[in-house]
This record gives structure tokens, C-alpha cells and sequence, in this order.
């Protein structure tokens, strides 16, 4: 547990040495009136170097029961989401991963048409992996709702909405 903490600092830090390099990305600096919106910088491409990163699964922790568990997932897909639209780095898909190792070791056991045989070796290798783990969740820890309903005629008809907050 304890060389699984470390690791995730390394990386964490690791990460944050990124941004904060001075041959990271190169911006227009201006001063005084007429400088860029936050928009437009965020707009501004990235010209800098690009790290190969992929995120792992996102264990739960939080002994809630079975249902809860997909909340790693979405975790996980939401960090990588994140990451490929700072522009800052190759996010790998690794996911599906273990299909894609079935596809190559199918067309390596010559059951497959050798010309249409998924390539060996053509995998790209991550450069940093992005673990993690929800350690607490709270459903509906707050929010407001609200709806309206009736009947006309022979119909019945209702207006609902809601907003629900929970806690990670």
C-alpha cells in the first residue's frame, strides 16, 4: 500500500513538473489594456512537449457495496477526458487493452489470414501511468428539486426537474 502511495506522489509531482517547465508552452505575454481574454489564451495552442500518458483503473474504496462500483470508472474516463483536452499530453486508450492483446495473439497463432493479422509491436508505450482510488462517497448529499403536475382532459401531464450533489 505503501509503495502504491509513493509511486502515485512520484507521478503526481511528476505531473505538476510538467506544467510548471520552462520548455513546456510558449505564450504571448502582454501587459496593461488590450491583452488576450482567458478565453483567448485558452484557445492559444500548446507548442510544447507532449508526455504519453495513460490513466489505469480507478479502484473503490469506500466499502459502500457492489453499486458503487462503476464510480472508478467514471472517474477514470473523466481524468482522461481532462487530460487529452489540456492538449498537453498523448492520452493512450487502456481500457480495452486486453481485447486488443486477444486480436494479436489470434493472428499470431496463424488462424488468421497473416495480410489482415493485427501487427505485433505497434502498441505505443506510456510514458506515465495515472492510478487511483475513491476513498469516499456520499449520494445526494444535497440539492434542490422541484415539480408540477395536472390532468387535462383525459391526459396527465407533469414538469419535473433537480439538481442532486454528491460528495467524492
Amino acid at each position: 500500500m505503501a509503495r502504491k502511495i509513493g509511486l502515485l506522489t512520484v507521478g503526481l509531482v511528476f505531473l505538476a513538473g510538467l506544467w510548471g517547465c520552462e520548455t513546456t508552452p510558449t505564450a504571448k505575454v502582454t501587459s496593461g489594456q488590450g491583452g488576450p481574454s482567458i478565453q483567448e489564451a485558452r484557445q492559444e495552442a500548446y507548442n510544447g512537449p507532449k508526455a504519453r500518458i495513460a490513466v489505469s483503473q480507478f479502484t473503490d474504496k469506500t466499502g459502500r457495496g457492489w453499486w458503487t462500483g462503476r464510480i472508478g470508472d467514471g472517474m477514470r474516463d473523466m481524468l482522461a477526458t481532462a487530460l487529452f483536452n489540456t492538449n498537453r499530453f498523448i492520452v493512450l486508450e487502456r481500457q480495452q487493452l486486453g481485447e486488443v492483446l486477444a486480436e494479436q495473439d489470434l493472428g499470431a497463432s496463424g488462424r488468421v489470414k497473416q495480410e489482415t493479422a493485427a501487427a505485433i509491436g505497434e502498441i505505443e508505450g506510456a510514458e506515465l501511468l495515472v492510478t487511483g482510488a475513491v476513498t469516499e462517497f456520499q449520494d445526494a448529499t444535497g440539492g434542490i428539486g422541484g415539480g408540477i403536475g395536472g390532468r387535462i382532459g383525459r391526459m396527465f401531464s407533469a414538469v419535473a426537474g433537480g439538481l442532486k450533489k454528491s460528495h467524492v
